[in-house]
């Protein structure tokens, strides 16, 4: 699960390290979202997250 804080998300890109975008959730339009990793590989993926007002956090995933 994928929460704000502040705002509302716009926008979920999911990247390998490679910087290769291997999901998107986009119109979340909600101040949390779920991705499921199920079909990924293990490995670490960055979580990147646009809200509404522009701002962009990323995060760190790790799927064992």
């Amino acid at each position: 699960t994928i929460r704000l804080e502040r705002g509302t998300i716009q926008r979920v890109e999911l990247m390998n390290l490679g910087g290769a975008l291997v999901q998107l959730r986009d119109n979340v339009n909600d101040t949390q979202t779920e991705i499921s990793l199920g079909s990924l590989p293990a490995g670490v993926y960055v979580a990147r997250v646009l809200d509404t007002e522009g701002r962009v956090a990323t995060q760190k995933v790790v799927k064992q």
